[in-house]
């Protein structure tokens, strides 16, 4: 078992990624615990985090979160498994906009 995490903050108005890769030949990727932020407080509309099971907008979604835009930060524990050989995404779906800064970060292991 390894453990890994996984983190972006990339520069303003741009969508925040980040990919653990496929831990080889019969070995899957578990995510433990989701931390994400999207600022400043004062952005309107709404945001959509999800966690895929492969590449960046192309893997299955196995998680999905929808929330009003500008909330400053939300960590919680998860228990997802993904499919064997393949990498474990998250990722917001869309850029920020109107000056906004996107964080994520997966934690968990690969086994």
């Amino acid at each position: 078992m390894a453990a890994f995490t996984i983190t972006t903050a990339p520069a303003v108005n741009v969508r925040a990624t980040a990919t653990q890769a496929a831990g080889g030949a019969g070995r899957r990727n578990v995510a433990l615990f989701v931390a994400a932020s999207a600022a400043p407080p004062g952005a309107v509309g709404s945001e959509r985090l999800v966690i895929r099971d492969g590449a960046t907008g192309v893997g299955a979604i196995i998680y999905q979160l929808d929330f009003v835009a500008g909330f400053s930060g939300l960590g919680f524990p998860v228990f997802l498994i993904g499919s064997a050989n393949t990498a474990m995404t998250i990722e917001f779906v869309a850029n920020g906009g109107g000056g906004e800064f996107q964080t994520v970060s997966l934690q968990g292991y690969t086994i």
